[in-house]
């Protein structure tokens, strides 16, 4: 009497969907990916043997690698479970940047009040989305109310973004000159 071999039990990990926010980095992400695979497993017949090749973590920025896991054993006819991880990529980037800005100086009763108007388009200066996308621009300071020129330059990160820079100018044109007449001496 031959006795049957025990059945052959192959398990697979669920399908695995993550956000690209989650992992720090390349490194994160393909632990992630690893331990998951560790789901893959065959037990029982004589000697099952269970392959899913070499596969890679998908991108942490986003992206999905579906894993074939195929199994054989001696007496059984085998079988394959294909299960995909996925990282769903973070939301876009959205950058906003107020248009170059021109003035006249007569316009400003002084220096705090061009220095309002410089604060408030500074504001126009935005980002959001991604995974903690960042603007920065320094600390620029309002040009002189009777006439100047500051640049901004306004730069953006995020961990899956390529990055951005934004330049743009805030113009006080000066006043006309002022042109005084007084009449010859006279005697």
């Amino acid at each position: 009497t031959i006795t049957p071999a025990p059945a052959v039990v192959v398990n697979g990990p669920e399908n695995s969907t993550s956000a690209a926010c989650s992992y720090a980095n390349q490194d994160a992400a393909t632990a992630a990916f690893n331990a998951w695979l560790a789901g893959f497993t065959v037990s029982g017949g004589c000697a099952p043997v269970g392959s899913y090749g070499q596969p890679s973590a998908p991108a942490y920025c986003g992206g999905t690698v579906s894993v074939t896991y195929n199994v054989t054993d001696k007496c059984y006819e085998g079988s394959s479970i294909t299960s995909p991880f996925t990282i769903t990529p973070a939301p876009a980037v959205e950058v906003n940047a107020p248009e170059n800005s021109t003035s006249a100086a007569c316009s400003y009763a002084n220096q705090d009040a061009a220095t309002a108007a410089f604060n408030a388009w500074l504001a126009g200066f935005t980002v959001s989305g991604g995974c903690a996308a960042v603007g920065s621009y320094g600390q620029p300071s309002a040009p002189a109310y009777c006439g100047g020129t500051t640049t901004v330059t306004f730069n953006v990160s995020d961990r899956c973004y390529e990055g951005t820079t934004i330049v743009r100018t805030f113009t006080i044109t000066p006043a006309p000159a002022v042109v005084v007449n007084g009449p010859e001496n006279s005697t």
